[in-house]
């Protein structure tokens, strides 16, 4: 599984969160970060925690995930990944 760190928390979320991200704003210090939304299910509920990602982690994860029938893959290296 590929996995990117938040640039403040250093916490790292999985290649389908973030390619699903929202981006909210730009980083007031850093131009090449963004602040995101990402999604999270807590005990059967989503919830939203605000992120700061590279926007090339962002840009890399959304071109290693595709959605074939409802249900997404993701390419690491040469093996594919499924949610």
């Amino acid at each position: 599984m590929i996995y990117y760190p938040c640039q403040i928390t250093d916490k790292n979320y999985d290649v389908f969160k973030v390619a699903t991200a929202s981006r909210l704003a730009s980083h007031p210090d850093e131009p090449s970060w963004g602040v995101y939304s990402i999604q999270i299910w807590t005990e059967g509920a989503s919830d939203y925690i605000t992120a700061v990602l590279c926007d090339c982690d962002v840009e890399d994860a959304q071109d290693r995930v595709w959605t074939h029938r409802g249900k997404m893959y993701a390419y690491e290296g040469t093996e594919e990944v499924t949610t």
